[in-house]
């Protein structure tokens, strides 16, 4: 997968939920600890500006978060059109 970044580079990414957070992030904790902050992760010899916000499935378990989601997905639109 860190390759396909590489290889891809996107201008930022989005990570959808805790376990894109673990694997991405080496995140081993809440989600709301990363959650709408941006991290400039270094990935093979690349560096890229990642955001993190919740799975659409735990959004389905928990409505209340969505507020904060669309907050995120605005900031992320944000940074792909500057």
């Amino acid at each position: 997968m860190f390759k396909h970044i590489e290889i891809i580079s996107p201008k930022c990414i989005l990570l959808l939920g805790a376990t894109a957070a673990a694997a991405v992030l080496n995140h081993i904790g809440p989600l709301s600890e990363v959650r709408g902050k941006w991290k400039n992760i270094k990935i093979i010899n690349s560096y890229f500006d990642i955001l993190t916000t919740f799975h659409p499935a735990f959004l389905l378990r928990q409505p209340a978060r969505k507020k904060s989601t669309l907050e995120d997905l605005y900031e992320f639109k944000r940074k792909l059109s500057s």
